[in-house]
């Protein structure tokens, strides 16, 4: 009798085993796949300098039912109807009825709650991937306090006119996002919104 090579052994148990063979190479490819989706599902993976590798987050409108009186803009001048000058307008307005409810764009922690003369009344809001969103114009009535947690679409506060730099505009709130480098930023980019 003939002595089988190295390579017609194996190919000898792979013809007996095949089965095996197929439920063997189908275990590692599922395994795979397991190892695959588990890292993209991941929505606040974190890696070991604590900064966010990948976050999905909702944004919610801040205010329902309002028109978009003045845009975001970076460098194209708008005109200030009550300061009665041109200047770069880096925040949405959004123009709604006094007493409107406003809402946190999406879960965070309130970390600074002020009123000046120009701005009114102010709620910041720090969101867990970096962004800090900034509510202005609001009435006396706001609904949260410095280190109050809030979750996505909760009430902070309503539309009011309390913002005197803008008080032509009338009733409105004046919307500030900024990014996690503390550089203001176009909230269109985040939000579902258009001009009406």
């Amino acid at each position: 009798m003939e002595e089988m090579t190295k390579g017609q052994k194996i190919i000898k148990f792979l013809k007996e085993n095949l089965y095996l063979v197929v439920l063997g190479i189908s275990a590692i490819i599922f395994a795979v796949l397991i190892i695959i989706a588990s890292s993209t599902a991941t929505t606040s993976k974190v890696n070991d300098n604590k900064t966010p590798v990948s976050v999905i987050t909702t944004y919610y409108t801040p205010v329902l039912d309002a028109t978009i009186c003045k845009e975001f803009s970076a460098t194209e001048l708008q005109f200030n109807k009550t300061l009665n000058q041109w200047e770069a307008h880096k925040s949405i307005d959004f123009l709604a009825s006094a007493g409107a409810e406003v809402r946190s764009i999406t879960s965070g922690e309130v970390v600074d709650v002020f009123s000046n003369y120009l701005q009114g009344n102010v709620v910041k809001i720090q969101h867990a991937n970096g962004l800090v969103s900034e509510y202005g114009s609001l009435s006396d009535d706001v609904k949260v306090k410095k280190g109050d947690k809030v979750s996505a679409n909760a009430i902070i506060g309503y539309v009011s006119d309390s913002a005197a730099n803008e008080a032509e505009d009338g009733n409105h709130l004046h919307f500030t996002m900024y990014n996690d480098n503390g550089k203001k930023i176009d909230p269109a980019g985040y939000l579902n919104i258009s001009s009406k």
